[in-house]
Formats: C-alpha cells, structure tokens, sequence
C-alpha cells in the first residue's frame, strides 16, 4: 500500500515490483469543517484584520520552514502588516534567531491540540508547506477540509496532493549534487500573488475542499482499505491475514499508535494480530528474534536500534518469500544505513 503515486512509481520502476502488487490508497480524515466564521475567530484571538499565513509542522529541516521565513520577510516589504503563525514544536532557538528582525509579525504557538490548529485553519489566508518531502501530508490535507489555499512544494506525494493553480500553487524543490533547497524570492511572489488577488485565492481554497471531499475523506480511506484488505483475504481458507506489529522505539508515541493499529486491524474481522516488542533504546538487541516466518503481514511502527544480524535477514526472507509489509508514519525514517 503507497500513500502516493510518486511512491508506486518508486517501487515498480526502481525495486522492480510488479504493479498488480501495489495500490495506492491516500490517507483519510474525518471532516470538520467549521462553521465558525473567520471573522468571529480574529476576534477571539485579538487578531487584525491583516492577511495571515500559517505553517504547521514539527520544527524540522525536512519542513523547509527556513525557506518560508526567508520568503515571509520579503513579502513584508509589499504587506507589512502580514502575520506567520508558525504551529508546531522543535528547535525554536534556531528558527527565531533567522528572524530577530520580524519577530512582532511572527507568532510561535508550539504544540497545540487539534482543536485550536483547526482554528487556525479557518482564521489563515494562506496555508505553506515548504517541505522536502511528504507522502500524503495530514497538515495539506486538513488544509484543504478547511478550505484554504495551499502553496506547496513540488516533493514526492506533496506534488500531486496540490493541484497548481487550482488548489494552490507549486514551489519547486531545487535539487543540487550536494543539497537541496527552494527558492525563497519565488515562494514569496506566489504568496504575494494570492495576497494581491483574493478571488483566485478564495477559488482555490474552495477547489481544495472539494478535492479533500472527492480523495481525503475518512469514509474514503475506510472503503479503500477494506476493499484492499477483502481482496487479499478472499481465496485464504481462514479469511484472517496472520499479522505482526513490531515496535518498541520510536520517535513518536508507539505505546498509543500500535493499540490503536491492532485495534483498528482486529475490528476489522480481517485480522489476527500480535505484538513483537523490542527491548528498549540502547538496551541489548541480541536477543530480539521475532518469528517472520508465523505470518503474512509485518506492520512497522518502529524506529531505532538496528536489528541483529539474525533479525535482518530473517526480515529479507520474509519479504523476498512475498510477505507483506506496511510501514506506518516514522517508520519510514528507520534504518537509514540498513541498505535493502
């Protein structure tokens, strides 16, 4: 299962898997959205009426926020009055010594629940994703639910999930033999350029709505899934796919994430599902054996010690034998100097 066809291509074209083996399936969201005007929530929050962009994201390199400060400062010089939400926790230090001299414009809120991002989503003029790369983004996504305009970066799923000029419009990733990078004059003459012509904004978020209600939706993602999953398991005799979650380290919260997984998989009917918990980070990994060949799908919600010896390539087995492999949200970012 891909979350974009930038990644099916990935797969069939340069690890040679065959296509009828792959589907892509976006993520999905539950729909919220508000019928609070924006007006009433600039009020709430002691906001002028001043055009407003947001960004929302961990405080990451891969996030490309540098390159929107950059951007942000040259848009000043057209709209002084401009705000830049920033929602999102990470290196603060960083990012606020890059603009010193713009810190009465820029709001920093941290971490912040749902509810108040969602607020955000419908207070912001424009929405910015400078990032490097993006499978399915959940912030483009609720992004569109909220019908905002979206300037976006050109990088893997990112691409494809912003429609150029129809729901937004594409930064291209500048891709160099040492570095990649944006250009931060053109991303702030495209932010410009929503700012100097409402209308064509106000269309594109509402092009992005309907996207989001027509690709993103949960009810859509629940109905992709369980026909994905009732194909596989239709010529099986037990009608039940054997399935292993492995995890145990992780930069994000897998104590809650491979609950939640298991129950969503065993609600299913579709499911018989285990756990394979690793020891702790830094803790003696030798022993760390699960048994690959029990079952016919690994789910990875794992990211940190690399595995035994023993543990790899049992793992490749696993896998060159046909055995399927969905790997969830960090995971992606495991083993990066684990070639295969």
């Amino acid at each position: 299962i891909c979350l974009s066809e930038k990644t099916r291509q990935l797969l069939q074209y340069d690890y040679k898997i065959k296509p009828k083996k792959i589907t892509v399936i976006y993520n999905g969201l539950t729909d919220n959205n508000s019928i609070i005007e924006k007006s009433t929530l600039r009020r709430k929050y002691h906001l002028p009426d001043t055009p407003i962009l947001l960004f929302a994201g961990r405080l990451d390199p891969i996030k490309g926020l540098p390159y929107a400060l950059q951007a942000f400062k040259i848009v000043l010089n057209t709209y002084p009055d401009c705000r830049f939400i920033i929602a999102g926790n990470g290196a603060f230090d960083i990012h606020m010594t890059a603009c010193e001299d713009i810190l009465i414009n820029v709001t920093w809120t941290g971490l912040i629940n749902r509810e108040k991002l969602y607020e955000l989503y419908v207070m912001a003029d424009i929405g910015i994703i400078p990032s490097f790369h993006e499978q399915c983004s959940y912030v483009a996504i609720e992004m569109m639910m909220h019908g905002l305009p979206v300037i976006g970066s050109t990088s893997t799923g990112l691409c494809e999930m912003i429609e150029n000029h129809m729901t937004g419009l594409h930064i291209p990733v500048i891709e160099h033999s040492d570095k990649t990078e944006i250009d931060a004059m053109l991303l702030a003459e495209k932010i410009i350029y929503l700012l100097q012509h409402p209308a064509e904004a106000l269309q594109m978020g509402e092009n992005g709505r309907k996207r989001y209600l027509e690709n993103y939706s949960s009810e859509l993602f629940r109905r992709n899934m369980l026909n994905f999953y009732q194909s596989v398991c239709q010529h099986r005799d037990d009608n039940k796919i054997k399935t292993l979650i492995l995890t145990g380290q992780n930069n994000h919260q897998w104590k809650v994430s491979h609950v939640a997984i298991e129950q969503i998989l065993e609600n299913s009917g579709l499911f018989t599902v285990d756990i394979a918990l690793s020891p702790e980070t830094g803790r003696m990994m030798s022993n760390f054996k699960p048994d690959f060949t029990s079952y016919q799908l690994v789910v990875l919600d794992y990211n940190g010690d690399r595995w035994p010896e023993e543990t790899e390539k049992s793992f490749l087995n696993f896998v060159e034998r046909g055995g399927g492999v969905v790997v969830y949200h960090a995971a992606d970012n495991a083993f990066r100097h684990w070639k295969e």
